[in-house]
């Protein structure tokens, strides 16, 4: 996780002597979940040219890459609508993903859940996540093909990909 805390000898920022530094969020949160979005291996996808999609340590690596160079801006995380869709309306955003870890063959998201009602229901009604990744993701500013780029982690209980780890909140 990109996330610390480090001591200070003074007393700095809340004056209780630590700075906390979160380079992607764009304001903190005390509820940190992190939620295994992926698997290694072949994913079987029908949008993807010859239906597969082959997950392996240079996909993971330019994912994270592309994530921590910040390529997609904002990397939201909304709630499915009623019909179980993807949908980037800022209405339906509950928070932001903050960092992207993978381990042992799976990759994790960590989601900074700002919204203190919804945070409360994951992992208990809120069971499922689906990652939107867009395979040849084109750099705004300098116009290039950068490859797998996290676009968000939707919230839904009917995911495509199956299998996944539960939500973990991170204390």
């Amino acid at each position: 996780m990109d996330s610390f805390i480090t001591p200070s000898p003074s007393k700095v920022g809340n004056g209780e002597g630590f700075i906390e530094l979160t380079p992607r969020s764009r304001k903190s949160s005390t509820r940190l979940f992190k939620k295994h979005i992926l698997n290694k291996g072949t994913l079987i996808y029908p949008g993807a040219s010859g239906g597969k999609i082959d997950i392996d340590d240079n996909f993971i690596s330019t994912l994270k890459s592309n994530f921590d160079r910040g390529v997609c801006d904002i990397v939201q995380v909304p709630l499915a609508n009623a019909r179980n869709q993807h949908s980037e309306d800022p209405d339906r955003n509950i928070g932001e993903v903050v960092g992207i870890e993978e381990q042992d063959g799976k990759v994790y998201a960590i989601l900074d859940i700002r919204d203190e009602e919804r945070a409360e229901k994951l992992g208990k009604t809120y069971l499922g996540a689906s990652a939107q990744i867009f395979l040849k993701y084109t750099d705004t500013s300098t116009g290039e093909n950068v490859g797998p780029t996290l676009g968000h982690v939707c919230i839904t209980n009917r995911p495509y990909v199956t299998g996944l780890d539960e939500y973990e909140e991170i204390i």
